[in-house]
């Protein structure tokens, strides 16, 4: 199936393909819909009303969806390896076809949930083609602030969440 063909199935079943940022599918009948927060339970409720499958418990890191031959002989913690660097591709990739502004709030999420580097973070925020608007990324900074697991430093921007250390790099919390 192609992506186009996912996004014309959804279309069928009346979800807005505005609000699905990202199609890639990662296993064998299973497609994977990157979603805003706000309407996930929406589409969740209208595939489940057409009679699709939701998998809940579904992991993109699971070594198994591995099917290349050729990692065949790899150890458990280097296919561990391998598919975490294969579903950090899905993700820089996606990032690159999401618009503006919702890329940085994608991006924002991504780094918070600990799927980017600050670094990665850094270099997303910095490649808006469009002037940032007055107030927004501090608004952004403090509502962040608010959720009460975030610490900012102003002078730089850093965003720093519990498990980042000072040079915005996720470390295994103690």
């Amino acid at each position: 199936m192609t992506i186009s063909n996912m996004r014309n199935i959804l279309r069928t079943l009346r979800i807005e393909n505005s609000r699905v940022l990202n199609i890639h599918f990662p296993n064998h009948k299973t497609a994977a819909l990157l979603i805003h927060n706000d309407f996930a339970s929406v589409i969740a409720n209208r595939l489940l009303k057409f009679g699709v499958n939701i998998k809940d418990d579904f992991n993109p890191l699971d070594p198994d969806l591995l099917r290349d031959p050729k990692l065949v002989d790899l150890s458990e913690d280097e296919r561990k390896t391998k598919i975490q660097e294969v579903h950090h591709g899905y993700i820089m990739k996606a990032l690159k076809f999401i618009c503006e502004p919702v890329k940085f709030s994608v991006a924002r999420s991504l780094f918070l949930n600990h799927q980017i580097t600050q670094a990665e973070y850094n270099q997303i925020r910095s490649s808006s083609r469009l002037p940032p608007r007055e107030g927004s990324e501090s608004a952004a900074i403090a509502a962040l602030q608010q959720s009460g697991n975030t610490s900012v430093s102003h002078d730089d921007d850093t965003i720093m969440n519990d498990n980042t250390n000072s040079a915005g790099e996720n470390v295994s919390p103690t």
